[in-house]
């Protein structure tokens, strides 16, 4: 059982950005709101097939990134911040309990100006 979204979100470099703290935080909720609003528009049914697995193993969630260009490893991870912890909220898991979660990170090459962020949960 699984469950995959994709939401048109634009994951940056944070560690290389320069920005006021502001901005930031617009960001940040901007991507979180993206997140609850692609979880509530997914079926009921979608969402407990997805969580069930819970009872007995940890979900296997995977984050891939899609853009034009890719960022290294750890850019790319520390991106996913607010969307980690705004789909963490939604299921109703600490994202730092590996009993609950395991979190995976991938890019994927886009088009020109193609962003989005494809959520699967196993």
């Amino acid at each position: 059982m699984s469950l995959s979204i994709t939401i048109p979100i634009r994951i940056e470099s944070e560690a290389n950005l320069r920005e006021h703290h502001m901005a930031k935080a617009r960001r940040v909720k901007k991507q979180r709101e993206a997140v609850a609003w692609a979880f509530k528009t997914v079926s009921c049914e979608d969402k407990l097939n997805a969580i069930a697995p819970l009872m007995v193993q940890p979900l296997s969630i995977t984050l891939t990134r899609i853009a034009p260009r890719v960022l290294d490893s750890d850019n790319c991870q520390r991106g996913f911040k607010a969307v980690r912890d705004q789909i963490a909220q939604e299921l109703g898991i600490n994202d730092g309990d590996e009993k609950a979660a395991t979190w995976e990170y991938r890019q994927r090459k886009g088009k020109a100006k193609e962003y989005a962020v494809q959520i699967s949960i196993e």
